[in-house]
């Protein structure tokens, strides 16, 4: 089960990412 932890948190950080390259390209 860590490694869902894990997962969880790195798709926040790419979505985080993707979201501030969204608002920037805007």
């Amino acid at each position: 089960m860590q490694q869902d932890g894990a997962l969880n948190g790195l798709v926040m950080c790419l979505m985080n990412m993707m979201y501030s390259r969204l608002v920037l390209d805007h």
